[in-house]
């Protein structure tokens, strides 16, 4: 390709042979973006920028509905626990939130191993919140008021 007299080379890039690619059904690791949301959340609410806390309420919301409850996104999910419990007081909306998932990923979150050290230790003060989730569950009472 020439352009005012001069040859462009392009080289397009060769794709990784199929030994290197990762099965499309393997889990990502969602540690590192629940992490930022959750801290960009708290920021919001700090500074109290409402549009911003609504947004990402929004796309976190979006991200729990759709996510496939392996072992490496429920990890991803109970391990900021901690975090959600420390930034976030207990009738802050995005902490309902992460207990309404992990109210309906129960079954899959006792699959996991030493979750149930996890869950009697760390999670001491998050088990009535889901529990609370599961109660609503059950009995049809769960709404997401994201507007």
């Amino acid at each position: 390709m020439a352009f005012a007299g001069r040859e462009w080379e392009f080289s397009v890039p060769q794709a990784a042979p199929p030994s290197e690619l990762v099965p499309s059904s393997a889990p990502l690791n969602y540690s590192d973006p629940f992490d930022l949301q959750l801290r960009l959340y708290h920021f919001a609410k700090r500074c109290r920028i409402p549009n911003l806390e609504q947004l990402i309420l929004h796309k976190l919301y979006h991200t729990l509905m759709h996510l496939k409850p392996y072992r490496e996104t429920l990890l991803s999910v109970t391990g900021l626990v901690p975090e959600v419990l420390r930034l976030l007081g207990p009738q802050d909306r995005l902490r309902g939130l992460w207990a309404s998932y992990c109210a309906c990923v129960s079954e899959d979150l006792r699959t996991v191993p030493n979750f149930g050290g996890l869950y009697m230790t760390v999670w001491s003060e998050f088990v009535p919140d889901v529990m609370e989730k599961e109660q609503e569950l059950l009995s049809g009472k769960i709404e997401y008021d994201l507007e």
